[in-house]
């Protein structure tokens, strides 16, 4: 028994004392482009234009310059954006809720981060969207899911008719939410032409985290198309690995951007095309 003991030390630690330095040399793949941006019924259209970065890179993601981007209202161009900063760019144009729009951006030669080219993101239809009937804050006590304390709420009707889509998206304190773990999307397929107003359906919290009183919350509802409602779910799902075995398959996230002077070359982002309704409430 004591020489067995003896041995089992001796492996644990030649087990432990081994640590080599393994040095991973992956090969740069060429950049590619990433488009995001989105045009509403209530703001300035506006796009953020990067290039990915090697895998390893502790540095900003590229931003891409001097590229022209073109916005298109039912194919119709309608408005250039202007460069405001590196890589972003805008312009005071809004949407109308049952036209289709698009974005043609090109990158000329001679980019430092980017092979030139053309790029155009599929046309989308902006949705309806109902208006926010109310946002409020009610104490919560004995919830078994959640800490006795202030919490907000919002209510809403829906609009009559299958085939709603929505994005919530939510502001506190004017941090906004936006990571993948904090997307939150819905569809009308159960609750069509309902009313979440705690008399027809419940009125909808939407964080689940109390606040200290006087707390600023703003929250957004945005019509999404059928497309951009996949992409966002496909994103939760690739973002939200944890290393086990049940974790999904590795995919290509790709959004509605194409590359027009190459369709061999792929292209990330996505160009939402949306109508939205906020409002403003202090706990």
């Amino acid at each position: 028994m004591k020489l067995l003991y003896t041995l089992s030390v001796l492996i644990i630690v030649l087990f432990s004392s081994c640590q080599d330095v393994i040095e991973l040399d992956l090969p740069d793949s060429e950049p590619l482009v990433v488009i995001n941006g989105r045009i509403t019924d209530l703001d300035s259209v506006g796009i953020t234009l990067t290039s990915t970065a090697p895998y390893f890179s502790q540095a900003a993601t590229p931003r891409i310059s001097g590229a022209t981007i073109v916005l298109y209202e039912n194919n119709d161009s309608v408005i250039t954006l202007v460069e405001d900063s590196a890589g972003f760019y805008s312009a005071p144009y809004k949407g109308i809720v049952g036209k289709f729009y698009h974005v043609r951006v090109v990158v000329p030669d001679g980019n430092p981060n980017l092979e030139g080219g053309i790029w155009e993101s599929i046309p989308e239809e902006m949705k309806r969207v109902p208006e926010i009937d109310s946002i409020f804050s009610r104490f919560v006590v004995d919830d078994v899911f959640q800490k006795d304390g202030w919490y907000p709420f919002f209510s809403f009707s829906d609009l009559p008719g299958l085939g709603d889509n929505y994005r919530l998206r939510v502001w506190l304190n004017d941090t906004a939410f936006d990571q993948a773990d904090q997307i939150t999307t819905y569809t009308d397929e159960f609750w069509d032409g309902r009313s979440f107003n705690d008399a027809d359906l419940p009125s909808i919290q939407f964080t689940r985290s109390n606040r200290v009183r006087g707390t600023k919350c703003i929250i957004e509802q945005g019509s999404i198309t059928l497309r951009h409602l996949n992409f966002l779910e496909l994103l939760v799902t690739q973002t939200s690995r944890v290393g086990s075995t049940f974790d999904p398959p590795p995919a290509p996230l790709l959004g509605n951007i194409r590359c027009i002077s190459n369709p061999n070359r792929t292209s990330l982002g996505y160009f939402n095309t949306t109508a939205v309704r906020r409002k403003v409430h202090f706990l």
